[in-house]
């Protein structure tokens, strides 16, 4: 006759009757433990155990102490090495929750200082029981007739039910932090770190349970409940120069291989940075771009680079390490400043901390951003002003301002320039490597132009011969924005869209007919109709053209429409001049003319501007943005703020034309 015993579990029921010897070899033993037979056994035991463990602990509080409690750890424990001495495989057992990516570190080895004071941790406990107690204990509330809203308890709140919250938690980690991220841990020795290198699905894993565990005490009201949720997804982030030598850096399959050097450069730093964040800022995640990005994936390099901005801006702390810097004093001098990566770096987290070559933090401030003598330092190094530095939303920031930030930075791939530019103007396009690096910016300024409503036409706000082989009104390089003019703030709403094409860039343009002169002698003129402007070198208010010419650099003197311009001319071969003045705004019957008219110069040969597409020769570069005051030479002409309104039916007796080109 045989006994049974049985418990009923969510999918299974176990029996036990006559045992009778087991005669397979220990390799037989060693497969089946890996696969099912192993899990069988091991929900056997957690089967055999909660049943005793929740007659003699009957309220989920006494659960959560049962499971923080040495016992409960000792029990873990113990079933581990039960089984590992069954399948004779104690040392795999021993480390069954140590993936391939974890790593154990003597930091006295490596010569790391011991910190002076360490945050106060939560001990961490796995306990798959306690979950199934809990699950259990939500199942007897059911059967009793509880309802699953309790007004006196908000956790009975089905939105702050466990299923709303992991789903809250699973949110953040897929959506919100990187690919992956460093988890570390001090073992008890604090000179010895554990480092553990996780995935999204392995970090949500681990968090899941650990949440599960809090939520299990009723005591932590719903407030307490979100600080708990948020504190178990904060993340430290790295940000550095990399090594000159690439062998100098721990790479993602270096790390994952464990062909680790443990005099590399880069090795300590990972560890250094590891060790700042737990024991100085007392967070268990962390993120450095030389090791968490698999480059050998290329759709995991081009989701990398399209979030890193995202990543540093959700970051709660950035850790920021000067190689070169040793003192406060020659900060300012740490090649840090002036690499393409760093610069949103420095801008999209909100909390940074400043350490030096030695790890050291060079102030006492908990925040460095608000530093005053660290905002001085920073203005030095990069012209950032303390109140660009605090912006939060950067879309308040012009794009030619940005683009003068990044213009005198360095990358090693050219294609860079671009690809480290995408935060800062909130877009995103594909990686390309060996695409070049002009047509990678060229690809930057079209997305801009594609998704930007307004301020648009800061991106004209340049000067130079960086002009882009599609566009000449589209600059090449960032350097070319070093020469922009601050005074323009243009922000109108375009009388129609700008587009990209073959051709050229289509832009809507107020065309008005000038005689250009090779002198700086002001000279009085008669204009055609009843506005009048003079833009040269020495002008009164300061508005300067320097042209520079197919010959030389010339001072050129422009009168903008005089009769002249309008008139035969002497020798057919001569073009003629015109400003298109680009910040014109307006509706079907009525044309608002800019009193400070930003224009380019252009030469055509016809007795009409067309609508042909103007070649490069077309447009005379400046070495600055061209800006010049238009006046008027009566009153009859309604003037409304910073703008002249005048009736598109009256544009030709001024001797104005407005339309579309190619340029």
């Amino acid at each position: 006759m045989v006994k049974t015993h049985r418990h009923q579990s969510s999918s299974s029921t176990y029996s036990t009757g006559d045992i009778k010897p087991d005669t397979r070899s220990k390799d037989q033993w060693t497969k089946d433990f890996s696969g099912a037979q192993g899990k069988t056994l091991i929900i056997a035991l957690h089967n055999l155990i909660v049943p005793l463990v929740q007659n003699t602990v009957s309220h989920a509080s006494d659960l959560c102490q049962f499971s923080e409690s040495l016992e409960a750890e000792n029990l873990l424990v113990a079933l581990k090495k039960y089984v590992a001495t069954i399948v004779g495989r104690q040392t795999e057992m021993e480390n069954v929750t140590e993936g391939p990516t974890a790593r154990t570190i003597s930091l006295k080895d490596l010569e790391v200082s011991e910190a002076t004071k360490a945050p106060d941790t939560k001990r961490e406990v796995e306990s798959e029981i306690l979950q199934e107690m809990t699950k259990l204990e939500r199942t007897n509330n059911m059967d009793q007739g509880l309802s699953e809203i309790d007004i006196e308890n908000p956790l009975r709140d089905p939105f702050f039910s466990l299923e709303n919250l992991l789903g809250e938690l699973q949110e953040r980690v897929f959506n919100r932090l990187p690919i992956r991220l460093f988890f570390f841990e001090k073992l008890g020795n604090p000179e010895v770190l554990k480092i553990s290198l996780l995935n999204r699905a392995e970090l949500y894993s681990y968090l899941s349970k650990k949440f599960t565990i809090i939520r299990a005490n009723t005591s932590i009201g719903p407030s307490k409940l979100y600080d708990e949720l948020n504190s178990l997804t904060k993340y430290a982030i790295l940000s550095h120069t990399w090594a000159r030598s690439i062998s100098g850096e721990v790479s993602y399959n270096g790390w994952r291989n464990g062909s680790l050097d443990l005099t590399q450069p880069g090795f300590k730093k990972l560890v250094q940075f590891c060790r700042a964040a737990l024991e100085n800022h007392g967070l268990s995640l962390g993120w450095m771009d030389t090791v968490c990005i698999d480059k050998s994936s290329s759709s995991e390099l081009d989701e990398s680079i399209r979030s890193m901005f995202k990543w540093y801006q959700n970051s709660s702390i950035c850790i920021t390490y000067l190689a070169e810097t040793e003192s406060f004093s020659d900060m300012v001098k740490d090649s840090w400043f002036t690499r393409g990566w760093t610069l949103q770096e420095l801008l999209a987290p909100t909390f940074i901390k400043f350490y030096n070559r030695a790890w050291n933090q060079l102030t006492t401030s908990k925040n460095d951003k608000w530093d005053n003598s660290i905002q001085a330092q920073i203005e030095l190094a990069t012209s950032i002003t303390k109140t660009e530095l605090l912006t939060i939303h950067l879309a308040g920031v012009s794009f030619s301002r940005k683009m003068q930030w990044a213009a005198r930075r360095r990358v090693t791939r050219t294609e860079d320039v671009a690809y480290s530019l995408m935060g800062l103007f909130d877009i995103s396009m594909s990686i390309a490597y060996g695409e070049g690096g002009q047509r990678a910016f060229v690809r930057l300024i079209k997305e801009i132009l594609s998704t930007s409503k307004y301020r648009t036409l800061d991106i004209f706000n340049w000067g130079g011969e960086y002009a882009s082989d599609l566009s000449s009104l589209l600059p090449s390089s960032p350097k070319a924005y070093l020469e922009r003019d601050e005074r323009l703030d243009i922000s109108p709403i375009l009388m129609e869209p700008l587009t990209l094409t073959h051709m050229g860039l289509r832009v809507p343009v107020l065309i008005l007919p000038t005689k250009v002169t090779e002198s700086s002698i002001i000279t009085r003129y008669t204009p055609k109709g009843d506005f009048f402007a003079s833009a040269y070198p020495s002008h009164a208010e300061g508005f300067t053209i320097p042209f520079r010419h197919l010959r030389q650099n010339l001072n050129l003197t422009c009168n903008v429409l005089d009769c002249e311009a309008f008139g035969p001319r002497l020798n057919r071969r001569e073009d003629r001049h015109a400003f298109a003045v680009l910040n014109c705004t307006g509706d079907e019957r009525n044309l608002k003319i800019p009193k400070i008219c930003f224009a380019i110069l252009i030469r055509y040969p016809t007795d009409d501007v067309t609508l042909a597409p103007l070649t490069f020769s077309n447009k005379i570069p400046s070495l600055y943005p061209i800006v010049f005051p238009l006046q008027r030479n009566t009153d009859g002409l309604e003037s409304s703020g910073l703008k002249y309104a005048v009736e598109r039916s009256e544009l030709e007796r001024h001797g104005m034309q407005c339309l579309s080109m190619y340029i």
